[in-house]
This record gives structure tokens, C-alpha cells and sequence, in this order.
């Protein structure tokens, strides 16, 4: 029987075909479990080198999968325990452990994907998932902006918030955009994601730092007194304004994407209209408890002693780029940028890399000795140019009127 088709109906054809071949592609593609359970079956030390990269495509498989997304927003500690122990797998590989080791360590592996892939399918509350998701990917970001906010208001400055608050404008914008091109125009999964947050969260470490020893430079009272004279007109200028937006931007975007790809998740779950609603309401409510802590802290940081308030500010962000430094290298050695040196004595910790962001490899650690080592530089560097200037110092009371007068 002979079929004609032509005009519209070729099209409408066309892309029924299309249609038609994309499913059949997906349907023969092989599960996250399926392939590495395919590469742990096969593995011998004669082609460690081989089962390494054909671990790692299963383990970017799982990365552009909806079990990683289902499983980060359900249930983050057993995800980090599932990135941590096929990282281990990888390092194995690498080594060319024997058969038995290897072999010991995928099936460890393989049983924490079941139990993920049974947490991600778990029924839960829609609305107690989006409220943890906003709270959890959004308490660094909006600590970081309240503290910046609180130091623009504290040096009489408040009406240049709008740059900083402008900032994370912007990179939620920025985060949305991203991943609409994602699903679109690029592709942006497994190790093309790591490496984008790997030198997104480095990028956020470096200001970070610098603006952490700009604000401790300035917490003694003649230096502040110092700082306020240089200005004529103003007591920030656009350099530090700058920095300030852009440091909003990019902790901001830090976590936006992310969220994104979470909230996609928790969509995908919601099979009516009022769990679409409880979505909706949870991530209003994170929203506002997260505002909530941005106004507690800005009305609490006037309140406390200058010295204090900029040591505290300064100090927490430093904080913050000693945490994210580790993180954003073991983001790129997870992308295969980044070589990988196991240190046996350090201790691998779910905590020390949840809170400090410490990892037992050389090269997170190697640069979170390095921002040691200029912080230390640094804060001898201010003592002693505290020590040149002298303690002549000006009350704040009066220090605000030079900065309103101005």
C-alpha cells in the first residue's frame, strides 16, 4: 500500500518521525544504575584507565539525570554521600586498585543510588520541600547582601543599597536565562555544570576575600576616621560600589541556578493544581523568612560597636571565600578539570566539607592554605599601618556627622 504525503501533512510527518526517533533514543538509552553497573561488571586493573572514563560518563549521566535533581532537593546529605563515594570510585579506578576493591566500591555505590532513586520517589509535602529548598540555597546568599546592607546603613550610606540589592537582582535574572538556554540552546549538564559552578563558586571565593580585608582594613576607629576624610562627596566610591553589586551578583547567582533546577524537580512532582499552589506558598514563605533574617540583621548591625560590627562583617565573609574555595576546586575536579591528590590523613567528613568546605584532596587544600597565609599577610599588613597612624581617633557620633555633612 503506497501512502502520499504532501504540504502540511509532510511536516506534521516529519516531526512525528522526529518525535518518534527521540523517544526510541531514550528509551534504548541505558538507566545511571544500568551503565555503571555495566562498567563495574567489566572492570579489571589490565583497563583501569578505560573503566575511569566510562565511570565517569555514567557519573555525568548522573549529574544531567532528574534522580540528581530529585534526589539534591529530597534528601542533599545522601546526594553529597553519593557524589563523595563515586568520586572514591573514580580515585580507585585511577590507581588501578585490584578487582575485588573496585569492584567493592561500585556496588557500595550502586546500593546508594537504589536507596536515592527510592528517597526521590518518596511521597512528601510539596510545600515543605519548596519552603527547605529556598531556605537552604538561599540562607549564604542573603546573609552575605543583609551583612553588606547593614555596613552601607552603618556609614550613613543606606540610599546606595539599591546598587547591592540591584546586584542580586540581576543574577536571579542571570540564573533564569541560564537555565532556560540550557533546556534550549546549550548544553549545560554533567561536567559542563560542575565547571561552571567549580569557577562560579572560585570566582565568588576571590571577591569574597577582597572585600572581607577592605571591611577589616577599615574597622579601626582612626581608620574609619581616615577612610570618611578621603571622600568629599561621598563616603563610597564607585570602585567600592562596584564591588559591592558585583559580590551581590555573583553569591547570588552562585545558588540560583541550582534552585532553578530544584524547583524544576519539585514541579515535576506536582500532579494538580493545588499542589502547584503548595509549591507556590512554600516558596513564598521561605522567601519571606529569608527576609525576615535580612531585616533582623541590618537592624541588629547598627547596634553594635563599630570596631566590632566591621571585624564581625569582615570576618564572616572571610569565612565564607575559605569555604567556597574548597568547594569550587572539588566542583572542578568533579568536572575532570582538576587532578585529583588523595591525603590520607586528612579526615573525610560529610561535616568539614558541609560547614568548611575541607576536603581530604591536595588541591582544595592548597589554596585554602594560601588564603590562610594572605589573610595572615594581610592582617599584619593592616596592625601595622593601625600602628603608623596612631589612636587619634574620632567618635562615631561625630564620624556620622562628617559623613552627613559631606
Amino acid at each position: 500500500m503506497n501512502f502520499t504525503i504532501s504540504g502540511k501533512g509532510s511536516v506534521f510527518a516529519a516531526l512525528l518521525l522526529s518525535l518518534l526517533a527521540v523517544v526510541s533514543v531514550a528509551a534504548a538509552e541505558p538507566s545511571v544504575q544500568e551503565s555503571l553497573r555495566s562498567v563495574i561488571d567489566r572492570y579489571s586493573a589490565a583497563r583501569a584507565g578505560a573503566a575511569k572514563q566510562e565511570a565517569a560518563d555514567a557519573f555525568f549521566q548522573f549529574e544531567g539525570s532528574r534522580l540528581d535533581r530529585d534526589l539534591a532537593a529530597r534528601d542533599p546529605s545522601l546526594y553529597r554521600q553519593v557524589e563523595a563515594e563515586w568520586m572514591r570510585l573514580l580515585s580507585a579506578m585511577d590507581a588501578g586498585r585490584p578487582d575485588d576493591e573496585v569492584k567493592a566500591r561500585g556496588e557500595h555505590v550502586l546500593a546508594l543510588l537504589d536507596r536515592g532513586a527510592a528517597r526521590a520517589a518518596a511521597g512528601g509535602s510539596v510545600f515543605f520541600d519548596s519552603l527547605l529548598i529556598i531556605l537552604r540555597e538561599g540562607f549564604e546568599a542573603i546573609l552575605i547582601v543583609s551583612a553588606l546592607a547593614a555596613y552601607l546603613a552603618r556609614i550613613g550610606e543606606k540610599a546606595r543599597t539599591p546598587y547591592l540589592y540591584g546586584g542580586a537582582g540581576v543574577a536571579v535574572g542571570a540564573s533564569v536565562l541560564l537555565w532556560m538556554a540550557a533546556r534550549s540552546v546549550i548544553d549545560l549538564s554533567g561536567a559542563q555544570r560542575e565547571a561552571l559552578e567549580g569557577w562560579t563558586i572560585l570566582l565568588a571565593a576571590g571577591v569574597l576575600f577582597w572585600v572581607s580585608y577592605w571591611l577589616v582594613s577599615k574597622a579601626q576607629a582612626d581608620r574609619w576616621q581616615a577612610f570618611v576624610k578621603s571622600r568629599v562627596d561621598r563616603a563610597v566610591g564607585r570602585g567600592a560600589l562596584f564591588g559591592l553589586a558585583f559580590l551581590s551578583f555573583i553569591v547570588v547567582f552562585r545558588e540560583g541556578l541550582e534552585t532553578v533546577l530544584f524547583y524544576e524537580a519539585i514541579a515535576a512532582r506536582a500532579h494538580d493544581a493545588s499542589e502547584h499552589s503548595m509549591l507556590a506558598a512554600g516558596f513564598v514563605s521561605g522567601c519571606g523568612a529569608l527576609a525576615g533574617l535580612s531585616l533582623l540583621f541590618q537592624s541588629i548591625g547598627p547596634r553594635i560597636p563599630m570596631q566590632a560590627f566591621f571585624n564581625v562583617t569582615g570576618g564572616l565573609l572571610y569565612f565564607m571565600a575559605f569555604r567556597f574555595a574548597g568547594a569550587g576546586v572539588r566542583e572542578m575536579q568533579e568536572a575532570g578539570v582538576l587532578a585529583q591528590t588523595r591525603l590520607a590523613f586528612v579526615p573525610d567528613s560529610a561535616g568539614l566539607a558541609q560547614w568548611l568546605g575541607i576536603f581530604p584532596y591536595l588541591e582544595p587544600l592548597a589554596l585554602q592554605a594560601l588564603l590562610l597565609v594572605l589573610a595572615v599577610f594581610a592582617l599584619a599588613h593592616t596592625l601595622r599601618n593601625h600602628g603608623e597612624t596612631g589612636h587619634g581617633a574620632t567618635p562615631v557620633v561625630e564620624q556620622r556627622r562628617a559623613v552627613a555633612g559631606r
